[in-house]
């Protein structure tokens, strides 16, 4: 089950995909990039909000794909800036985890 902490970040991030970019998503685990959520130009506006909201920096050349799948992968992304720790694969792992159900 997670922490407070950990639920008030997701649901922060879903918030900031409905008022940025006036979508809804369904779960932490939805895919945003089949799903149709995240295009090019809606992933650079989000990333920039995130950026923004957090007070952080995420160099796109350190990021993968999977960092951005889902809002839960995401909320990976923000904790690890934000704490001014390295990506680790387990952002990957965490994002591909939901799909195997």
């Amino acid at each position: 089950m997670p922490s407070n902490g950990a639920s008030d970040l997701l649901n922060e991030i879903q918030d900031l995909i409905a008022g940025k970019l006036l979508l809804e998503v369904s779960s932490p685990d939805e895919d945003l990039l089949a799903a149709g959520v995240l295009d090019s130009l809606s992933l650079i506006q989000l990333l920039v909000g995130l950026e923004q909201h957090f007070g952080i920096r995420i160099p796109l050349e350190e990021m993968q794909i999977e960092d951005v799948r889902s809002v839960r992968a995401l909320a990976h992304l923000v904790e690890k800036h934000k704490m001014g720790l390295p990506l680790e694969p387990v952002a990957r792992e965490a994002a591909a985890a939901p799909q195997g159900r």
